[in-house]
């Protein structure tokens, strides 16, 4: 009898449970291997066995990696247990690391930028440009990368994960040492917290000591399978939602998609399902039916709500590092599916600024549900923005006279003295009011700077 079974039904321990589910996977997972020999696709049984032991060692942090309970059977379809099956997850996690490297980094910058400029080769072998360290390699790319206006000479692939590393051996106060960015498909397998835990240990392997880290970029999303977007995009077309933002948006080439807000905080709604079946990748196709919709077959329909939030709108609500994050996601997810943003079942009257009187769609009082069940309970933790770190009189001072000289130039004047300065700044400012005395030049600027 089905272990689904309502009757004769025996309680299974834990361990039953895992071993039961990840047998299914194993056989799921081989019956789609089998399946796609003739067309070309070479993934070939071994890799089937090495996702399935990684999977069988990941299983039991696999809810806090993305929000899955493994299955490969739908939940039943009574509407109080609909939302069982709709899953919350980050799909995208980027941060940056101030790292200390140890005194190998000479050897580890020459073999960086050989295997930069190895990459660079035509027609080298995949592994030509690989660099290797206890418990892994990563391919390093031909070409560094600027973000976020730090210059990072070398850009590497380890797995589901994009490192970028700086050519500096110390920590600068502004510029971090390195960037990490987890994409979409390795927050959906293996999830956020083991390519966390995978990178950190490659810095630390390559001889780095990680000072601090700094959240740059999260996306929080989740997956409802068996759900229509009509509802939603009904409600939108509508205006039947309150939202902080003003910004709106709306597309319908492959799928519907809607779009609140813009960055660096911003909402997309979207037939997920059209996007995987448009995208043909067979890979992340299985690992969607596995890791969020929980089923065998393409679900007749898949609705995805996804918040991206920035470095500017982390930094806003109270979040600096990944720590910080962790910490106040449970109230951050419950400020904006109630505060930032909620869907209506009637009209919202905006004219006499009484949207707080209408009823929220039944629909948005769901997903809020679910994303508690994955966020967690808020607890009231604050959200106010960061405190802003004291202000550099000198650099200010600095970026003045650096403001006043260019003008002068402007001007065909060449100011090459304190009293120049004073003499300009006097001889314009007089349309502003603004007089000053000679006096000594201040020993802490130099014009030349």
């Amino acid at each position: 009898m089905s272990t689904h079974s309502r009757t004769n039904h025996r309680h299974e321990e834990p361990d039953e449970v895992l071993e039961r589910i990840m047998e299914q996977a194993e056989r799921r997972l081989e019956a789609q291997i089998d399946s796609i020999g003739a067309d070309g696709l070479t993934e070939s049984r071994e890799a089937a066995d090495a996702e399935c032991t990684a999977a069988r060692a990941s299983a039991h942090r696999a809810s806090a990696d993305a929000g899955v309970k493994l299955s490969n059977t739908p939940p039943p379809s009574s509407k109080n247990d609909e939302i069982e099956n709709w899953i919350g997850a980050e799909d995208w996690f980027q941060y940056s690391l101030y790292v200390q490297w140890d005194k190998n980094w000479p050897e580890l910058n020459k073999r960086l930028k050989r295997a930069k400029e190895d990459a660079a080769v035509e027609g080298a072998p995949p592994d030509f440009s690989n660099i290797y360290f206890m418990g892994g390699s990563a391919a390093v790319g031909p070409s560094g990368l600027l973000a976020g206006g730090a210059y990072y000479a070398y850009k590497l692939t380890y797995d589901e994960v994009s490192v970028l590393i700086a050519e500096r051996e110390s920590p600068h106060k502004t510029y971090p040492s390195v960037g990490i960015s987890i994409s979409g498909t390795g927050c959906l397998y293996p999830g956020v917290t083991e390519c966390y835990e995978k990178a950190n240990r490659m810095i630390e392997a390559l001889g780095g000591k990680i000072i601090s880290n700094k959240l740059s970029r999260v996306d929080i999303c989740l997956d409802m399978p068996g759900v229509e977007i009509e509802p939603l995009d009904r409600a939108f077309l509508e205006e039947r939602y309150i939202c902080r933002a003003v910004a709106k948006a709306r597309h319908s080439g492959t799928g519907v998609t809607i779009a609140l807000g813009k960055s660096p905080l911003m909402c997309r709604i979207y037939d997920k399902k059209a996007e995987v079946e448009l995208k043909a990748n067979p890979h992340k196709n299985l690992c969607m039916r596995v890791y969020r919709w929980k089923c065998n077959e393409m679900p007749s329909a898949a609705t995805r709500v996804e918040f991206e939030l920035r470095r500017d709108a982390l930094k806003e609500r109270g979040i600096d590092t990944v720590e910080d994050y962790y910490v106040k996601r449970a109230d951050l997810v419950h400020y904006l599916t109630h505060d930032w943003l909620r869907f209506t079942a009637n009209k919202v009257d905006r004219e006499n600024k009484n949207q707080s009187k209408a009823r929220t769609l039944p629909l948005w009082n769901k997903i809020r549900k679910a994303f508690k069940r994955w966020a967690g309970e808020p607890v009231g933790r604050s959200l106010e923005p960061l405190q802003k770190g004291k202000a550099n009189v000198r650099n200010l001072i600095k970026q003045a006279v650096g403001v006043v000289l260019a003008a002068a130039r402007f001007q065909g004047k060449e100011i090459t003295s304190w009293e120049g300065l004073i003499a300009y700044m006097n001889e314009v400012g007089v349309d502003f009011g603004i007089h000053l005395r000679p006096g000594k030049k201040p020993k802490t600027i130099r014009l030349e700077e």
